[in-house]
């Protein structure tokens, strides 16, 4: 993902590289040793200069998220920084299905449903072996075999009067969320079915 360098000049530049991030996400998976994480849900916070085109207070000004393509850990759990010297991005990661391999997944390789921020930094970080040493990285997936139900929404929990331009960013859609789909969960096996449904109806 470090190849996608976003132009934060307009707002058309900025939408796409929202798009682009978004279609990279999708058809990605973390791999973290050997545990494999498509993201389900993500979303994007971008603060460009207080003159800029997206200056959204909604955003963390850590420098971490002055940096491109590192995972930044945090209170509300971990996001994918792509940031450059002027603007503080992140995608704050919420949820993520794992797949028992990335080679040609189908129903049978979820494995589980990882819903919640603060879930899903503590699923990712429980995987790295410091003893032994962990790679991280993205790698390519293809999940035509598995199907799913898009959606863009708001993103959740933000406060209102939290800064003078909330109005401007509290309900635009810049939550991504990806369910999987009645035909998928038709074919996941009866006690995968229940854990999911059960982790789904809490959030």
């Amino acid at each position: 993902m470090k190849n996608i360098i976003i132009d934060f000049s307009s707002t058309a530049n900025v939408q796409k590289g929202i798009v682009e991030i978004s279609n990279h996400l999708m058809n990605h998976a973390i791999v973290i040793g050997n545990s494999n994480y498509v993201i389900t849900e993500f979303e994007f916070y971008i603060m460009t200069p207080e003159n800029g085109v997206h200056h959204d207070g909604y955003t963390y000004e850590h420098p971490r998220h002055q940096t491109r393509g590192k995972f930044f850990l945090h209170a509300s759990g971990v996001d994918i920084t792509f940031g450059d010297d002027t603007t503080y991005a992140g995608i704050l990661l919420r949820g993520a299905i794992k797949l028992s391999s990335i080679e040609n997944p189908n129903e049978a390789s979820i494995e589980k449903y990882i819903n919640g921020p603060i879930n899903l930094a503590d699923e990712l970080v429980h995987q790295i072996d410091i003893e032994n040493g962990t790679t991280i990285g993205f790698r390519p997936v293809n999940l035509g075999n598995i199907s799913f139900v898009d959606a863009w929404g708001p993103r959740v929990g933000l406060k209102k009067d939290k800064f003078n331009s909330w109005e401007d960013f509290i309900d635009r859609d810049l939550r991504f969320l990806r369910s999987l789909s009645p035909e998928t969960m038709s074919k996941v096996d009866t006690e995968k079915k229940i854990k999911i449904r059960k982790i789904v109806s809490k959030s």
